[in-house]
């Protein structure tokens, strides 16, 4: 019998951090004296969020409320369905974005409301423990929070997507899962990254690196210009921020192939950030250097200094990126290096799809070759 490489256990304290990561924006959000917003981007289906008004009573009592079984099968979801109408929840038709803004008209009944369940998500999951929807529908009503079956369940999907994957990777890899399924990562668009639930027991690869990008917008582009099969590589995207369970993945197929790393994102705090993130974890929290961090990835760009070299039009930063940037500035793990980009970083800005129109596939053919040490010798042979 195989052994699993992540199992159940794996996924439980995944979702447990999902929560735990959740909740903590909410409170720094609070403390900073900002209305709290969460914001999630899933490719997958949003059906979740779909009640269905015409289910019984019976129905309902069979129907447990543990978030784990939110995380089936995303990739074979319908990518078709529609959001519930909501005003507090704006979707992006693109990139099925997710964005709970309790500023809205509904924020002082649903914030209170979706920190109760995850408080009970954590609490079950960290037992694993199980509790119908009914049971909590009855245990809320008692306290005068709520009078209707229905809007416990729609909160209970609306928490249960912010806890979904929402990483993209596509190249020459192939995952076996328990019950004998397996994941091609080479279909057409990329893959959704599986959840930590999903039970991997085998990886198939000859890939030589990985090359991680920012947004999904870059990733596409990607694999328009063949970059998985032109460089046999695994590009990855968290598609913003990354999720827990692409931090996961990431660190796990570094580890178990042994293969290097890259990352590109724009020359903006947030890319810079977001690259920290991935290298160095979203906080000074212990659990995090084992389980997430992947710290050999290396930054390739785009990198501050290098603007004025790729004769780009930069934009000046916002407020809102000059406090990101003093921020960053704070961080006493960052090189020299990346501190010295953060200073030329004042300068002006710059995002990845302005450089990718420098020239047709300047990313796959200038770009990535004179970025990545292999390539780039490749590059230099080609020429000369």
């Amino acid at each position: 019998m195989q052994s699993k490489i992540l199992d159940n256990m794996t996924n439980r304290q995944d979702l447990i951090n999902r929560v735990e990561n959740i909740v903590k924006s909410i409170i720094q959000q609070t403390m900073d004296g900002q209305l709290p917003i969460i914001n999630n981007v899933s490719s997958s289906s949003i059906d979740v969020l779909i009640d269905n008004d015409d289910e019984d009573d019976d129905d309902l009592e069979n129907d447990e409320m543990n978030l784990e079984d939110k995380e089936e099968d995303d990739e074979e979801e319908d990518e078709d369905e529609e959001l519930i109408d909501d005003p507090d929840i704006m979707p992006n038709d693109n990139h099925k974005n997710i964005v709970v803004n309790f500023s809205g008209k509904c924020g002082e009944f649903q914030l209170p409301l979706m920190m109760i369940i995850l408080a009970k998500a954590h609490k079950l999951i960290t037992s694993n423990a199980y509790q119908t929807k009914r049971s909590l529908y009855y245990e809320l009503k008692s306290e005068g929070l709520v009078d209707e079956q229905r809007i416990v369940d729609h909160y209970i999907n609306k928490t249960a997507s912010l806890l979904k994957s929402k990483g993209l990777m596509s190249g020459n890899i192939k995952l076996s899962l328990e019950n004998d399924r397996t994941i091609d990562c080479d279909a057409l668009g990329g893959v959704l990254i599986p959840q930590a639930n999903s039970n991997i027991i085998k990886i198939e690869s000859s890939i030589s690196f990985i090359i991680v990008v920012e947004k999904d917008a870059v990733f596409q582009k990607l694999l328009l210009e063949e970059c998985p099969k032109k460089f046999n590589c695994l590009v990855v995207t968290g598609k913003g921020y990354p999720d827990v369970a692409t931090r996961i993945f990431l660190k796990l197929i570094i580890e178990k192939l042994n293969v290097p790393a890259y990352i590109m994102v724009d020359a903006d705090p947030h890319g810079i950030e977001i690259m920290c993130v991935y290298k160095y974890g979203s906080a000074s929290l212990e659990w995090e250097k084992s389980s997430l961090i992947s710290s050999k990835i290396q930054w390739i760009g785009i990198a501050p200094s290098e603007i004025w070299r790729l004769n780009v039009k930069s934009h000046p930063l916002s407020n809102c990126d000059e406090k990101k940037l003093e921020s960053l500035e704070k961080k006493t793990y960052l090189s020299d290096e990346i501190k010295n980009e953060l200073n030329i970083l004042r300068q002006g800005k710059v995002d990845i799809e302005a450089v990718s129109k420098i020239s047709t596939n300047f990313l796959t053919e200038i770009y990535i070759p004179c970025k990545i040490p292999h390539l780039k010798k490749i590059k230099t042979s080609l020429i000369n």
